[in-house]
């Protein structure tokens, strides 16, 4: 439920010697534990990929996976808490990534909270950016941006998991974009995509996931970015999206989601205005997690 706009507080900056230089980082909650797991690439040569736990109090040290290599950002999903999904345990935490240099396959493992599993290829989709991980009304779904702009596949596609793999790639033919869709979710089955448009398109758009499928795109008009906009979902269905503003305008913006799954006019999904973080500024796209239980 959306108790009503809130501001941010002031920025923390974390600095750490691969961390401080990643491309863009995955951050996924913990809604049991107050915990977060963060999943880098590391700086200039060392495409390997980076992780770190963050125990409530302070981050643990960053270890490598050495046997995990990426041009892009990995994307983290921590399985349902309100019950396992395709098997899988709330322990579990799943990693998706794009390879490094010509590798453009996509990849995946998962952890079950002591070891990582070996990085298993899917060689029946390739994507120029990263994938996105979420949890929709189909399970645990994965999105991504086609492979070759020279050829036209700068369509979105996904695919979903089954415990112990995943099923056919998907296009959806009505959305293109130049980067890595952003999905938030909010562990009851809810999904929104969001994402940049393709080439001077530089426009929000979104998507929600429902039984039969994803619904037609929509434009968010007052809204650009050159980057892939951040999305996180309280328990009540209510959502914010942050992002790089577009061209000149590096600072970070915000906007909040009503999806009225709890409120008395339900059905209704209305995204307020966006405001402008004009003490941040950022070359990339941000991140965004919120806490289980908030209600904004």
């Amino acid at each position: 439920m959306l108790a009503g706009l809130v501001g941010l507080s002031a920025v923390t900056v974390l600095l750490a010697p691969a961390a401080s230089a990643a491309v863009r980082h995955g951050l996924r909650v913990d809604p049991l534990t107050p915990s977060l797991t963060m999943a880098w690439r590391g700086v200039g040569s060392d495409n390997t990929i980076w992780w770190s736990q963050f125990n409530g109090t302070s981050w643990g040290p960053q270890q490598d996976l050495p046997d995990r290599h990426t041009d892009a950002a990995p994307a983290l999903l921590r399985f349902n808490p309100n019950g396992a999904d395709a098997g899988l345990s709330n322990d579990d935490l799943l990693m998706a990534w794009r390879g490094a240099g010509a590798d453009n396959h996509i990849w995946w493992s998962l952890y079950d909270g002591t070891r990582w599993s070996s990085p298993q290829q899917l060689a029946d989709r390739a994507t120029a950016a990263g994938p996105a991980l979420g949890i929709g009304g189909s399970g645990i779904v994965m999105a991504w941006r086609g492979a070759n702009s020279a050829s036209g596949d700068n369509h979105i596609w996904w695919s979903t998991f089954t415990g112990t793999g995943w099923t056919g790639q998907q296009v959806l033919a009505d959305r293109r974009s130049d980067l890595t869709p952003g999905l938030g979710d909010d562990g009851n089955g809810h999904l929104t995509m969001v994402w940049r448009g393709v080439d001077t398109d530089n426009r929000i758009w979104w998507s929600e996931e429902t039984s039969t499928g994803w619904t037609a795109q929509q434009v968010l008009a007052d809204r650009r970015t050159e980057a892939t906009p951040g999305i996180s979902f309280d328990a009540y269905g209510g959502a914010m999206m942050a992002w790089r503003g577009a061209g000149a305008d590096n600072t970070i913006w915000w906007s909040t989601l009503l999806n009225s799954v709890n409120d008395t006019n339900a059905g209704a999904t209305t995204w307020f205005p966006q405001q402008q973080l004009g003490d941040r500024d950022t070359g990339t796209a941000p991140a965004i997690a919120i806490s289980f239980d908030y209600d904004f």
